[in-house]
């Protein structure tokens, strides 16, 4: 019997979809419970499939598209939420890190249990990139890059960039593992055509 290939995910709309790569059929889809922004976000580890969307989290069954955990970010808004996992060895399982709404938090892999959340000093732009190296999460915000402490979530050093602008902040770094520059850009769009939207009359802006 031929070895089931690795499955493609696909994240949009609400839905999470695997298809098969070699054939692009479709092995199963999920509807996530809650509506909101159109930009669904992935990060594979080891057991599960993480799905960030319109300020929610979940883990979901690799093989199955089940929701095994959700968690609702309470009082953190309904943007789009970057994730980024340290896939370095541990005794312990590493957190799963999340970005959205000016907020920073780490949460249980296992069980999507809060284990901190860290509100950014500045307002501004729902985007929230993060950036995992060695010792340090790095979070970009507004036109303000932060340092973090991994196990705290407490700030360890602040640059606000001068003369650079608010905009959204993407980092890189040798040896270090961050969120998808692709959902970035897919959440900026977003942020912007909400606020279009609100300018125009067209709708309201997705809060934080």
């Amino acid at each position: 019997m031929a070895k089931q290939a690795t499955p493609l995910y696909i994240g949009t709309n609400r839905y999470v979809v695997a298809l098969d790569p070699r054939t692009g059929v479709e092995v199963w889809r999920t509807k996530l419970p809650h509506s909101g922004s159109a930009v669904v976000t992935l990060l594979i580890g080891k057991a599960h499939l993480f799905v960030g969307h319109a300020g929610h989290v979940y883990s979901l069954d690799k093989r199955l598209g089940s929701i095994l955990w959700e968690n609702g970010l309470p009082r953190m808004g309904f943007n789009p939420v970057m994730l980024a996992m340290d896939p370095a060895k541990s005794r312990q399982p590493n957190p799963l890190y999340i970005g959205t709404s000016r907020y920073v938090a780490a949460l249980h892999i296992r069980t999507g249990e809060e284990l901190w959340r860290t509100k950014l000093p500045h307002s501004g732009s729902a985007i929230v990139s993060l950036l995992i190296g060695k010792a340090y999460l790095f979070v970009g915000h507004a036109g303000h890059i932060y340092s973090l402490d991994k196990r705290l979530g407490s700030i360890l050093w602040e640059n606000d960039l001068p003369r650079l602008g608010f905009s959204p902040v993407m980092s890189a770094m040798e040896d270090a593992i961050g969120s998808s520059s692709a959902a970035l850009a897919a959440g900026q769009r977003a942020e912007q055509q909400q606020r279009a939207a609100a300018a125009s009359g067209g709708g309201a802006a997705a809060g934080s």
